[in-house]
């Protein structure tokens, strides 16, 4: 099985393809807009039918768990809250979790993270530490971005999203962090025409910073610093990832998404 970035289509093998057994249901949200999150034209809008053939492709135990349902709005937080009212009314679900296509969690770290979410009576939502790969699987962003990202949620105590990845509490709770479980975020993990259709109308892009693109993506090199395109200093430095280094689901993508700087191709 293949997924593939929501962006631009751009496939990527699935290193965990055990993932769909873990989710129960999946709405697939189609937007009626003929602009994309930017505010700009997107061709007709409607869904692109890489999207249909990839859950038709899903194993047949798995194709009911989707349910397909249009959605105006123009914002990828309109979209998630779409997504909430649907599910709201008609799964009425205990946890709702989120789970990016370029972001990758394996067998064991969903089974421990399942257990905490559904054991947990405390906390509102939850979130991940995360690592985050540079242009290639051989390229690890380092220190670590701080902070968690959103995983999942309790619907009943959430009221919105407010942001792209943001929920407000509606009563009392917190987030809590899933200790021992670890996000491979692989969103940097593109070629450079890849990475410039995603800037063109991913829904972070009006936050991109102008000479990001030419200075630090396409001009980048092992010395290069601040590399996050719209937090700098979220991603301070690359460093070099040995195929022993990553998760043992990852190590056989590693020779196909690997990136070598220009003065070692050079070379």
């Amino acid at each position: 099985m293949a997924i593939w970035n929501g962006e631009d289509g751009t496939p990527m093998p699935l290193a965990n393809a055990a993932l769909m057994a873990f989710v129960k249901r999946m709405p697939v949200l189609i937007a009626t807009s003929t602009y994309n999150h930017q505010g700009k034209s997107a061709n007709g809008g409607g869904a692109p039918d890489w999207f249909f053939a990839n859950a038709l492709a899903s194993p047949p135990e798995y194709r009911h768990n989707f349910s397909t349902l249009l959605c105006e709005a123009g914002t990828e937080w309109d979209h998630r809250n779409c997504a909430l009212s649907w599910m709201r009314a008609h799964w009425k679900p205990e946890r709702i979790w989120i789970l990016d296509l370029d972001e990758f969690y394996f067998d064991t770290d969903l089974d421990r993270a399942i257990q905490t979410v559904e054991n947990d009576r405390v906390n509102a939502c939850w979130g991940v530490p995360r690592v985050a790969y540079w242009k290639g699987l051989n390229w690890r962003v380092d220190p670590p971005e701080p902070g968690t990202c959103l995983l999942a949620f309790d619907p009943n105590r959430a009221a919105a999203f407010v942001w792209i990845r943001t929920v407000a509490l509606n009563s009392s709770g917190s987030m809590g962090v899933m200790e021992g479980l670890l996000q491979h975020h692989a969103t940097a993990v593109r070629s450079d025409e890849e990475m410039r259709r995603k800037w063109a109308s991913f829904s972070h892009g009006f936050e991109l910073h102008p000479k990001w693109f030419a200075d630090k993506w396409e001009g980048w090199t092992p010395e290069t610093t601040d590399l996050h395109p719209t937090y700098p200093e979220l991603w301070k430095r690359a460093v070099p990832v040995g195929e022993g280094d990553l998760p043992e689901p990852l190590r056989p993508l590693y020779r196909y998404y690997r990136y070598e700087p220009v003065a070692a191709q050079k070379g």
